[in-house]
């Protein structure tokens, strides 16, 4: 599973829920960025919470590319590391 965030430290905290986190470092997916997320089964998208347009923007965008994609909606940056944001970080990672 690859998580897409926004910045290095909130895919660093991604990392740490057993999940491949992917700093687009903005909010802008790349050609790039869809030709390596194509190697997972799945993607999940949880930009910022203010991001929200662009987030459902973009989880289109990848379904071309991905089978499955999803989107995880934030409380609050990951990197602050909100309560229920990690919750449902860690059952990602269970799966």
């Amino acid at each position: 599973v690859a998580v897409v965030v926004e910045d290095c430290v909130s895919a660093v905290v991604v990392g740490g829920c057993r999940l491949r986190g992917v700093a687009l470092l903005g909010t802008t997916l790349t050609e790039q960025n869809k030709q390596y997320l194509s190697q997972f089964s799945t993607a999940v998208i949880a930009l910022d919470p203010d991001a929200l347009p662009k987030t459902l923007d973009m989880a289109r965008e990848l379904r071309g590319h991905v089978k499955d994609v999803q989107v995880l909606r934030l409380t609050d940056d990951i990197k602050y590391r909100h309560p229920d944001d990690m919750a449902n970080l860690n059952n990602l990672g269970d799966r």
